[in-house]
């Protein structure tokens, strides 16, 4: 079963509450998505909002989130409560083992006091009564931290119980109680108590769920605005140290990154990261690859290209050239003289050059015979197999091959096995017989073997007979008798 998202959810009763106390401007989501389920552009999601607000009854959604809250908040402290006590219960056992097993009279006192817990309420009731104790404390503290929340907390803080449970002194999970009816009442439990929860694993605890009742308290909402806040005013600082465009860009570029989501039709995801991508163009900085790519292109100015290639200047260039040449001339002069180079004599072109290729390049890698001849390198063969080589090495040295000759010595071997097994079972055949004609006496020994009793072959005559059996043998001895009385038919 899929879990609830009480956190969309406690999202959507705000929404809903803002909008009936006409509060929109003052709502802020925890999830992104909030916006976008009720400001929906698809037909049959925003018809079905439309139907779902316009039911909405401001008692009723009150309500709604005060059960919400109330829900969310028993859900996070049963399961701090329940990783306190397992962690103390299991904190306190080691230490009672490990004092007992090494005595040490400087722990004398810390092992007394652990055997009084035990003896007097058990380890487990002891951290189930303290793991309480902290809870009903850290709610208090994070949700009612002054005086007026506590004699008059929301609804749902109250419908929690945990601010009874902290003002009653009666009542049997108040932390006042708790401590001075059972961790005063034994001398030095209060260092025990202390010693064992100062340690880093109950500080994480404590302080995972304190950060996680900000989704409660909506202090989470206030730190994610002012986070947006403080790195829009550094770009917008940056912005103007080096100076835009027009300040009527830098009024709605701000007014952008300035505005929380709420979720207006007309902006997106993309429109919003292009508007912010726009703010930082021309303060990029090439990566390596682009500044390799434009130093490949880079001329070198102490090479006169001009000697280098074949092609010749046109007359319109040279006498454009001209009238510039008079004022590089005088520079030219002031300059030291450059070094010669050697003209490289390039080959021309008699034929025009085929590629041998169609139009299409993918019949060129499609055809295997050209693939074939422009790798250069010779393809692998395929090693033959073990009965292709051994039939390879018995045309080559017959007999005295290393495999046939193997498979014989194991025939020999398995001939030899089969013939000790046969020969060790005669032996104890042929024991087994000595040893019963040795057992029986001397007059009743015979040949060898086991002798059958005497049956004898003919039934006793004495005994008597069935009367069926007499019957059936009556008509067996009258059909014996019977005489053929049927008549000869010649055909």
């Amino acid at each position: 079963m899929a879990k609830d998202n009480l956190i969309l959810k406690l999202d959507s009763l705000e929404y809903r509450l803002h909008r009936l106390n006409n509060t929109l401007d003052e709502f802020q989501p925890r999830l992104n998505n909030t916006t976008k389920v009720f400001n929906a552009k698809g037909k049959k999601t925003s018809k079905r909002v439309a139907k779902l607000l316009e039911q909405d009854d401001l008692e009723a959604v009150s309500r709604q989130l005060d059960d919400l809250k109330c829900q969310i908040l028993l859900k996070k402290t049963f399961h701090l409560k329940s990783k306190v006590l397992a962690t103390f219960e299991r904190s306190l056992q080691q230490q009672l083992d490990s004092l007992q097993k090494n005595k040490n009279p400087k722990n004398g006192e810390k092992l007394k006091v652990l055997k009084t817990i035990e003896q007097r309420f058990t380890l487990h009731r002891f951290a189930e009564m303290i793991a309480v104790s902290k809870v009903t404390k850290a709610v208090i503290s994070k949700l009612a931290p002054t005086k007026a929340l506590k004699t008059n907390p929301p609804k749902w803080l109250a419908e929690s119980g945990y601010v009874r449970q902290f003002q009653d002194k009666n009542d049997f999970n108040n932390p006042s109680k708790i401590w001075n009816e059972t961790v005063m009442s034994i001398k030095g439990c209060d260092k025990l108590l202390s010693s064992t929860m100062n340690t880093a694993k109950f500080k994480e605890l404590f302080d995972t769920f304190d950060r996680s009742l900000d989704v409660l308290s909506g202090k989470r909402k206030e730190k994610e605005a002012k986070g947006a806040n403080a790195t829009t005013g550094v770009a917008e600082d940056s912005l103007n140290s080096i100076g835009s465009e027009s300040e009527e860009e830098e009024d709605k570029s701000s007014n952008v990154l300035a505005q929380p989501r709420r979720g207006q039709e007309d902006v997106d995801d993309e429109f919003l990261e292009e508007q912010i991508l726009k703010q930082y163009e021309g303060m990029l900085v090439a990566s390596d690859d682009e500044i390799d790519e434009q130093s490949d292109y880079a001329l070198d100015p102490n090479v006169n290209y001009n000697e280098v290639t074949d092609e010749e200047r046109s007359e319109e260039e040279g006498e454009s050239n001209s009238e510039s040449g008079t004022e590089q001339d005088d520079k030219a002069a002031n300059r030291p003289p450059l070094k010669v180079h050697k003209a490289h004599n390039l080959p021309e072109l008699m034929i025009g050059y085929y590629s041998g290729g169609s139009d299409d390049e993918r019949d060129v890698v499609d055809d295997a015979v050209a693939a074939e001849q422009a790798s250069n390198q010779s393809k692998r063969k395929n090693r033959r197999g073990q009965r292709a080589r051994q039939k390879i090495w018995e045309q080559k040295y017959g007999r005295h091959a290393n495999h046939v000759q193997r498979q014989a010595q194991q025939e020999i071997a398995e001939r030899l096995k089969k013939k000790e097994e046969y020969e060790q079972r005669v032996a104890k055949r042929q024991a087994r017989d000595r040893a019963q004609q040795a057992a029986q006496p001397e007059g009743q020994r015979g040949s060898g073997g086991y002798s059958k009793p005497e049956t004898s072959s003919q039934p006793a005559r004495d005994a008597p007979i069935h009367p069926s059996w007499e019957a059936k043998r009556q008509a067996e001895e009258k059909e014996k008798n019977a005489k053929f009385q049927g008549k000869k038919i010649v055909f």
